[in-house]
């Protein structure tokens, strides 16, 4: 019923990878289980690591490895699912800004590059011309499968207006996890179409309720890949 890989991969392109300015908390090392600010990232070298301002520490901002770092989603707390996905939210996130497309001026929001689109390729990656230089490459930074981390130069009658903003994020609200759901429905395991109904059923194929439609059958279906791998 769900496309795993793309729930995969829509959480991947939402908080996979730190960037300046994301909120996140300490997973590992000294500063385990701190919240803080992102205000830069070094991630071209041998030690990946990101430059943090800790929230309720004093002193300077510490080095703290990309790997103890999880990414803070707004209305999310780290390990939760929002409600009907990662895929949904992406959309959700997607349709707050306009897909680049080729001949745009672009920019990126993490300072990596600007120019003018030439081509989009399959994967989501974008050749873009550089706006000081002759040279076109291809960046995995600027994919269409993520336009909210660019702005783009916005037309009237082909007159330049003006940049546009970056997209914020869109804040998602928190899935509540099966384990914490009361008796009977903490031991919903599978999800089941029947002849006429969407049904729930536990590990065995006991049924335990009828579901409200395909929707709730979704996102119920998203709950049980997330926190069972079902």
């Amino acid at each position: 019923m769900i496309d795993r890989e793309a729930e995969k991969a829509a959480r991947q392109a939402l908080i996979g990878r730190i960037k300046a300015g994301d909120s996140v908390k300490v997973s590992g090392g000294e500063y385990r289980g701190h919240y803080g600010i992102v205000n830069s990232v070094t991630d071209k070298g041998t030690f990946d690591a990101a430059l943090v301002n800790l929230i309720g520490t004093e002193g300077d901002d510490v080095t703290i490895p990309l790997k103890d770092l999880v990414r803070k989603w707004p209305g999310l707390n780290p390990g939760d699912t929002p409600v009907g996905g990662w895929q949904k939210l992406l959309d959700r996130q997607d349709a707050r800004y306009p897909r680049p497309a080729i001949g745009q001026l672009v920019q990126s929001k993490d300072g990596s590059g600007s120019g003018t689109i030439t081509h989009i390729e399959s994967n989501g990656s974008i050749g873009y011309l550089l706006a000081d230089t002759p040279v076109e490459r291809i960046t995995g930074n600027m994919g269409w499968n993520a336009p909210h981390e660019l702005k783009v130069q916005t037309y009237n009658d082909g007159t330049i207006v003006h940049w546009s903003d970056y997209a914020c994020d869109v804040k998602a609200r928190a899935a509540t996890p099966i384990l914490d759901l009361p008796e009977p429905y903490c031991r919903i395991r599978k999800v089941i179409k029947t002849d006429r109904d969407w049904e729930a059923q536990d590990e065995v194929g006991n049924p335990i309720g009828l579901l409200l439609g395909e929707a709730e059958a979704y996102d119920l279906s998203i709950q049980l890949f997330w926190e069972f791998g079902l």
